[in-house]
This record gives C-alpha cells, sequence and structure tokens, in this order.
C-alpha cells in the first residue's frame, strides 16, 4: 500500500516537473546576472543575456524554440557549447554558454534538475536551516571578491553591457519590422542551431570588445578617472553611446565598417574627458560626481562642448570650485 502511494506521488511530481527546467536558477547556479530580456525579443533578437561581472562567463537564451525535443542535449561548437532543454511537448529552449565548462553545465543541470525538484517535495525535513547558514557563507564570499575588484572591468563591464543593452533595446523596439527577422532567426536556430547561435555569440562579442577597448583608453590616457567611482566609469561609457547616434550604436554589436568609426569617436571622446580629471576629482571629493549631467557628456561625445568650455572646468577645479563647475556644465547645454 505504501510502495503504492508513494509510486503515485513520484509518477505525479515526474510528470508535473519533466519540463520544469528553471533557466535563471541554472544562470544563479552558474553564478551569472540577467542583463537583458526582450518581450519577447532583446536587441539581438533572443529571449534573455546572463553574464558575470567581467563579461567573460556569458548564457545567450531563447527561451520557447517551437518543435518537439524528446530529451536534452548539449553540443560543442567552437569556442562555446549550446545546451537545449525540452520545456513542453511542443517547445525547448536552446541555450549558448560561453567561457564555461561542459563538466560544469552537467554539474549544475543536477542541481537545478527535475529529479531535485522531486527529492525536495518528498524529503520532510525543512531545508531553511542550511540554507541561512549558506547565504551568509555566500554574502561573505561575495562581499570579499568585490572587494577586491577595483579596476574597470571587473566591475564596470557588467553594468555597461545593462545599460547599453537598454539603449541599444530602445532602437530595436522603435524598429517593429525587426521583430520579423527574430521569428525568422527562430527557424534558422531549429534547422541550424550553430550557424544561429555563431552570429548571436560573436555579436555579444562585440559588444565586450567595445567596453573593454573603452577601458583601455581610459587606463591609458586617463589615469585617475580610471580610479573614480563605477558608478562614475559606467556612466562615461553609457553616456558616451547615448550621444553616437542610432547607427552608430547599432554597429558597435553589428560590426563593420561602422565600427571603425565608433573607435574614433572613443579616442576622441577620452581625449576630452582627459581634460576634465581636475573636475571629475574636485566633484568626487564633496560627494557631487552623481550630479554631473548626462546631457553634457552626450553633447561632448558629438563635439558640441567647445574646448574653451573645457578650460574654463579646469580653472574652477584648480580653484576648488564644485558649485560653479555644476553651473557650468549646465549652461554649456
Amino acid at each position: 500500500m505504501l510502495f503504492r502511494y508513494l509510486t503515485t506521488i513520484l509518477l505525479t511530481l515526474f510528470a508535473t516537473n519533466i519540463f520544469a527546467f528553471d533557466e535563471a536558477n541554472f544562470a544563479s547556479s552558474l553564478g551569472l546576472e540577467k542583463i537583458s530580456e526582450g518581450h519577447p525579443f532583446n536587441f539581438m533578437g533572443i529571449n534573455t543575456i546572463y553574464v558575470n561581472d567581467t563579461l567573460g562567463r556569458q548564457l545567450l537564451v531563447v527561451s520557447d524554440v517551437p518543435g518537439e525535443l524528446k530529451e536534452m542535449r548539449i553540443i560543442h561548437h567552437k569556442d562555446f557549447f549550446i545546451l537545449e532543454v525540452p520545456k513542453s511537448p511542443t517547445s525547448y529552449a536552446s541555450m549558448a554558454l560561453v567561457g564555461i565548462a561542459e563538466e560544469e553545465i552537467k554539474t549544475h543541470l543536477k542541481t537545478t534538475s527535475v529529479f531535485k525538484t522531486i527529492l525536495r517535495e518528498l524529503n520532510p525535513i525543512p531545508t531553511a536551516y542550511s540554507q541561512d547558514c549558506s547565504s551568509v557563507y555566500t554574502s561573505s564570499i561575495t562581499s570579499s571578491i568585490s572587494g577586491l575588484k577595483n579596476y574597470f572591468g571587473g566591475t564596470v563591464a557588467k553594468g555597461a553591457a545593462k545599460c547599453i543593452g537598454s539603449f541599444l533595446q530602445g532602437i530595436w523596439d522603435a524598429t517593429g519590422g525587426q521583430i520579423a527577422d527574430a521569428w525568422e532567426g527562430m527557424k534558422n536556430l531549429v534547422n541550424d542551431p550553430k550557424e544561429f547561435w555563431d552570429g548571436k555569440v560573436q555579436q555579444f562579442k562585440n559588444l565586450k570588445n567595445f567596453i573593454m577597448n573603452f577601458e583601455v583608453k581610459i587606463k591609458q590616457l586617463a589615469t585617475s578617472i580610471a580610479n573614480l567611482p563605477a558608478e562614475t566609469k559606467t556612466m562615461l561609457i553609457c553616456n558616451f553611446v547615448g550621444g553616437i547616434g542610432a547607427g552608430a550604436a547599432v554597429s558597435i554589436i553589428s560590426g563593420g565598417a561602422g565600427a571603425a568609426g565608433v573607435m574614433l569617436k572613443i579616442e576622441n571622446y577620452v581625449s576630452k574627458i582627459v581634460k576634465l580629471e581636475k573636475v571629475f576629482a574636485t566633484l568626487n571629493r564633496v560627494g557631487k560626481l552623481g550630479h554631473m549631467p548626462p546631457s553634457f557628456f552626450q553633447r561632448l561625445t558629438s563635439g558640441k562642448i567647445p574646448d574653451k568650455t573645457l578650460k574654463n572646468l579646469d580653472t574652477f577645479a584648480s580653484h576648488g570650485m564644485p558649485d560653479v563647475i555644476q553651473g557650468a556644465m549646465q549652461c554649456a547645454l
């Protein structure tokens, strides 16, 4: 009788959870955070992007591919893996995992699998006690690690990717015709997942390279700015992208001739930022660094802030006049 009862429970749970793969839990187990989610598609024509702090580890997701997939599969392709998991009898999730080893994928699949869900349901002992301890321990480790990452790429890359993604998402949403292209992409994904994910992984690689190139220029030309708070450096790169125009911004992920033009704009932008090093230091000293108007830097990107204004700002900074600096920035708009 007991055996029959347990069998019934197991069958019920299995039937309920056989398609219970949770991409968010899987991403979290890999130490990744969501930075972009489309409705239904984001600026890359997929559903979701998860990354780590330095963008070296990525999980790119198409959540509901139409078609039948009877069992999970891992496909090794070039420098990354493709994971495909059944979601329902008529759909499956397809994912590209960059910078993540196959054994790690398999390990974390087990920890977020249907079988763990079943065992959790059957386990009469609450897990809250162990979770409390582990969360405190994990929080402590995370805090220590973040304290060591006082360099541009370690703390800014993810934030920059998130805000640039939001800007590109706005362009995507404004051009509804691209949604049709995304659905066409779904057909390509079903027919040739390797080719589909080749293009998407390259697009994100282009975005990552852009952010890292910006970092290099900041470090080369503006040492003191490289040591400013992460929020400020993120603001610099995000406002730069906001000021270069839609066409140039799209070229960041698409590559091609437009990307070379963007790199020239970075050179010009950073050279002007260098002239503001004293301004940044002055505002940072009095806690007003976060009050700089974003539109000032967008105009700086497009060359609409004259060198005379930059020289005046430097003079005000040399005399320790943060309020005058803020007023001058507003007047320049």
